[in-house]
């Protein structure tokens, strides 16, 4: 039995690795400078999974924003785990395991949503014709 793409469970698949990989670097009490590297993954997800249009001065602003929006989104995982690390207190685990989980669901990610553009388009298509149908 196949897990479809867009529902509940197999966004889960990746997007658990994917979230959790930064919160256990807070969690382990990991060094900051590994939040670049966390964020480098979530945007070739991102980039993977939208395209890149660099052609204009607003696609680059697109781009600077999409990348700030990443490293926020890691950020806040770290500082959860690192939350959580107070309470509990730092755990033993290797910098390579969170890495490596987020890593792999980004790529993961990436290939199984590698039609999402389309995906997206086809909605915006299908609601416009919807809200055309409304007004007629």
């Amino acid at each position: 039995m196949a897990i479809a793409p867009l529902s509940p469970l197999g966004i889960a698949v990746f997007a658990v690795p994917l979230y959790a990989g930064p919160a256990l670097a807070g969690l382990s009490s990991a060094n900051l400078e590994s939040l670049t590297l966390f964020a480098v993954f979530f945007l070739f997800y991102v980039v993977a999974t939208r395209g890149l249009k660099l052609s204009s001065a607003s696609d680059w602003a697109g781009f600077v924003f999409t990348t700030l929006i990443q490293f926020a989104l890691v950020s806040l995982c770290y500082y959860i785990g690192t939350a959580l690390s107070l309470v509990i207190g730092p755990q033993p685990i290797p910098l390579w395991l969170p890495i490596t989980m987020t890593g792999l669901a980004s790529v993961y990610g990436a290939w199984r949503y590698r039609n999402l553009s389309q995906i997206d388009a086809s909605v915006s298509d299908a609601l416009d014709r919807l809200q055309n149908d409304q007004e007629d």
